[in-house]
């Protein structure tokens, strides 16, 4: 039996010909053009990191747009090309509903979003600080129109 071309240093996962190869990640500097971990434990450990990092990827995510301005501005335009009811409904709710009150959820005052549950009725929106609106996106919390919530769990 023939020694492997690569083994991933997390799982053992081995590569013994080309196909095999192609489920490890690429590397210029590596032999075979591949590094020693295959690509679902490299997912694993970015994942891990982005959990035990948030701050530096909320740092890095705050200040995309201005290390990346074509990128950033060109998914912005595709984003409302893609999507025209989500970005009309931003505009009404943008122009009409002020972000001067606190959370419905927690009751916060720090980073203030509008959440539209339903995109047709544009001025129908929920007042979330930011974390919450994530929560509801992630299905972790549900709210409603008027300020009610209960847990989606």
């Amino acid at each position: 039996m023939s020694n492997p071309l690569r083994v991933c240093r997390e799982c053992g996962r081995e590569a013994r010909n080309e196909a095999d190869l192609e489920k490890f990640t690429k590397g210029k500097r590596n032999r075979y053009g591949r590094r020693n971990i295959c690509k679902a434990c490299q997912n694993a450990e970015e994942c891990q990191y982005y959990r035990d990092h948030p701050e530096k990827n909320l740092e890095y995510a705050k200040n995309y747009h201005r290390i990346h301005p074509s990128q950033y501005l060109t998914s912005i335009l595709l984003w409302q090309k893609r999507y025209p009811e989500k970005r009309r409904a931003h505009v009404i709710a943008g122009k009409n509903i002020p972000l001067n009150s606190a959370c419905m959820n927690c009751g916060s005052t720090e980073d203030i979003v509008r959440h539209h549950p339903n995109y047709s009725k544009p001025l129908e929106v929920v007042i979330l600080c930011r974390k919450c609106h994530g929560l509801v996106h992630r299905k972790e919390l549900s709210v409603q129109i008027g300020g009610g919530n209960r847990d989606a769990s």
